[in-house]
């Protein structure tokens, strides 16, 4: 009885720290579309992508590694293997933070209209701290202190939203302040942590050999997380470039709202996953594949609900979230939303194929997908404008999706 009260309850904090993490970022890209219009709002979310990149890839090179590599370490040696990830936290936050500031000078002097060299270094410090806070936050999941994280994440954002008001209302919010300021939250929000590093033991043989043993998990994680960002991101790097920050803003906006369905779909990966591996370990694939076909048929009537809601009251939801401005652009977020059933298919199929283990698929049809994007985004982009944005993000999701059925079916 007590396991089970202990259960719901971390499940509880966590869904309660993901939903202030998902609610304040939705509630900040409203207040920066309200406040400061779409173009400033585009050059915001281009810069974001970033700070997305990084954050996948530090997923992918330690986090990812931390989260499998830690319980298999000797009782004594847990604190020298964190201690080890924590080295590597640092050095790649010095390696890629470089890399961060040649990537934006290169972009603010090649394409004027979207000079965003001016925020290299609120930027800087922004991607720094994300970093840091997500390392402590993700390695307090890991050794069980689920309320800790939680706390960091009320931290960061109470000082957030505190801090752009006292900006607003002394006439001094601009979007480098505002980059400044969330950097400054994700600071505070890090301070929780500090007496962690204490705890660190580093030495610079354990710190190679720790790095060789998570390259193992962490050589194809990165690949793939690679592949997947690319995947999506570069149509929206392409919308930018070619078509300026406001079409991005706009187009960015409309994402936002689908991506509140999207996060749904994310939530399952704290159940789902273990429900297909035990119906395989103990009923059989037979089962596992009814299981998995009933997930989809159930889950596609909720899915065709969100998507007739979206094309009826399409115009009003854009008014009522950001205003009359994005509101014109209403067909944007019909478009988008019909991309919705894919997104919600490839939940399930992934956890089949992991299940599995028949990967391959999803790292080849990534890859297929960010073929596709690096060969026609501009073009497709260059001659239907934003909506060839859409077209292009609706076949790259379809390219994944049509590889990874046939795995499925071959199996």
């Amino acid at each position: 009885m007590f396991k089970k009260m202990l259960k719901n309850k971390v499940i509880l904090i966590t869904l309660v720290d993901q939903a202030l993490v998902s609610g304040s970022n939705f509630f900040l890209s409203i207040f920066i579309l309200r406040f400061f219009g779409a173009e400033v709002f585009g050059i915001f979310s281009f810069l974001w992508l970033f700070i997305l990149f990084f954050n996948s890839v530090q997923l992918s090179l330690i986090i990812s590694p931390m989260m499998s590599n830690f319980s298999k370490q000797d009782k004594e040696n847990k604190d020298l293997f964190i201690g080890s990830l924590f080295s590597h936290q640092i050095i790649f936050c010095f390696c890629f933070g470089t890399l961060l500031i040649l990537s934006i000078n290169v972009i603010g002097k090649t394409f004027n209209y979207f000079d965003i060299s001016s925020f290299k270094f609120s930027i800087l410090f922004l991607f720094i701290f994300t970093q840091l806070q997500q390392f402590f936050r993700r390695l307090s999941f890991l050794k069980k202190n689920y309320f800790k994280a939680l706390i960091s994440d009320l931290i960061s954002y109470s000082i957030l939203f505190i801090l752009i008001i006292f900006f607003e209302i002394n006439k001094s919010l601009k979007l480098d302040s505002l980059i400044w300021i969330l950097s400054a939250s994700y600071f505070f929000g890090t301070i929780i942590f500090i007496s962690n590093i204490f705890k660190f033991k580093i030495n610079f043989l354990n710190c190679l050999n720790s790095f060789f043993t998570n390259w193992k998990i962490s050589k194809w994680l990165f690949l793939t997380s690679l592949l997947q960002w690319l995947s999506g991101n570069l149509w929206i790097i392409n919308t930018g470039i070619i078509l300026g920050p406001y079409a991005l803003g706009v187009l960015r906006a409309c994402q936002t709202i689908i991506n509140i369905t999207n996060l749904a779909f994310q939530s399952f990966e704290n159940f789902f996953p273990t429900k297909f591996s035990d119906i395989y370990v103990y009923k059989g694939k037979k089962l596992l594949n009814d299981y998995f076909l009933k997930f989809i048929k159930n889950g596609f009537k909720y899915v065709l609900i969100i998507i007739f809601i979206i094309i009826i009251f399409s115009k009003k939801i854009l008014m009522l979230v950001y205003g009359i401005e994005i509101s014109q652009h209403s067909k944007i977020l019909i478009y988008l939303s019909l991309i919705l059933p894919i997104t919600f298919v490839m939940f399930p199929l992934n956890y089949f194929l992991r299940t599995l283990d028949k990967t391959k698929s999803i790292f080849v049809g990534y890859s297929f997908s960010t073929l596709f994007a690096f060969l026609f985004s501009n073009y497709i982009i260059s001659k239907f404008d934003i909506m060839g944005t859409v077209l292009g993000l609706f076949f790259s999701s379809t390219i994944i999706l049509f590889i990874t059925f046939y795995s499925y079916k071959k199996i």
